[in-house]
């Protein structure tokens, strides 16, 4: 599947884990609510959907922070254990976790 998502949100996916973490940590899950965006519905479609490979263009994301990558590599392994993600990005600096352009490939174990 291919799409154009003209933006993950990232920092609000970060913002919405970062939040139920907490909440779990402090023992407050009467409040754990599920929060959906852009990128938690595109990764939603591995289970709708039944693909294995979703390629997205424009997701306007910084790839080369960690934080992202492993936030959105957690978040695919709860569809799929074995799935993964790899995200490009251009190379201009930038210290936020958004930035104009960028392609991912996500996949499921098969």
């Amino acid at each position: 599947m291919y799409n154009n998502s003209n933006g993950l949100q990232i920092k609000e996916f970060l913002k919405n884990k970062t939040l139920q973490q907490s909440q779990r940590k402090h023992k407050k899950y009467l409040q754990d609510s599920t929060t959906n965006n852009k990128l938690t519905g595109f990764i939603s479609l591995f289970r709708n959907w039944e693909t294995n490979i979703i390629a997205l263009a424009e997701t306007q994301t910084a790839w080369e922070h960690h934080t992202v990558r492993n936030m959105v590599c957690k978040e695919i392994r709860t569809i799929d254990r074995y799935g993964g993600m790899t995200g490009s990005s251009s190379s201009a600096a930038t210290a936020s976790v958004v930035k104009s352009g960028g392609t991912a490939m996500m996949w499921d174990g098969n």
